[in-house]
């Protein structure tokens, strides 16, 4: 299932620091699966998954890079002919927050700005910070699709890629469905 679908395909990287939860999301789209502990991501990992959409099939090549700073002199190679990049940080890890502008650099050099930016604030289970509403409102600003999701619980992670999908195969109409599902069953559980 890792070779290369030529017939109506993107290829999509995953950016950001280390241990933002980068290669949870993959796993979780892929084959739902999630593991407390993994091993850092060495230059990067590759897989690819056919998603139906509104205008047909397309398959998602997903190049999964490493976070570490001394991976960041491969990323050109990784990035380049990308149509998406998302850009992934811990919504408890600020500094992971004050990167993205560097991983939106990074891609737009090497891309000359074809390729769409999508931004996942992750690890939602962990707890709402203001680092969210701060994060959403510059990401608004600045014309990028913010997405909140939990890779542990798999809340949101499927309906991102799909969202993400539907767009680059031309359907600029999908709506996802409503986010923070497992803050909202937290809640109730902790009511009377």
């Amino acid at each position: 299932m890792n070779d290369f679908h030529h017939e109506k395909a993107v290829k999509i990287v995953m950016l950001g620091n280390c241990s933002v939860g980068k290669t949870s999301l993959v796993m979780q789209f892929y084959n739902k699966l999630f593991m407390k502990k993994s091993n850092a991501t060495i230059c990067g990992n590759y897989i690819s998954k056919i998603v139906q959409t509104n205008n047909g099939d397309l398959t998602l090549n997903i190049l999964d890079t490493a976070g570490e700073e001394k991976f960041r002199s491969l990323m050109p190679m990784y990035t380049r002919g990308s149509q998406a990049a998302i850009i992934v940080f811990n919504i408890q890890d600020e500094d992971s927050f004050l990167s993205v502008p560097e991983w939106i650099d990074l891609i737009q050099k090497n891309e000359l700005y074809r390729c769409k930016i999508y931004i996942i604030a992750n690890q939602i289970d962990l707890g709402k910070t203001p680092l969210l509403n701060k994060a959403r409102t510059w990401a608004a600003s600045n014309n990028y699709k913010f997405f909140v999701a939990s890779s542990k619980y798999n809340d949101a992670v499927t309906d991102i890629f799909q969202c993400i999908a539907e767009e680059l195969n031309g359907n600029d109409n999908y709506h996802m469905k409503t986010q923070f599902s497992i803050l909202q069953q937290r809640k109730k559980k902790k009511c009377c």
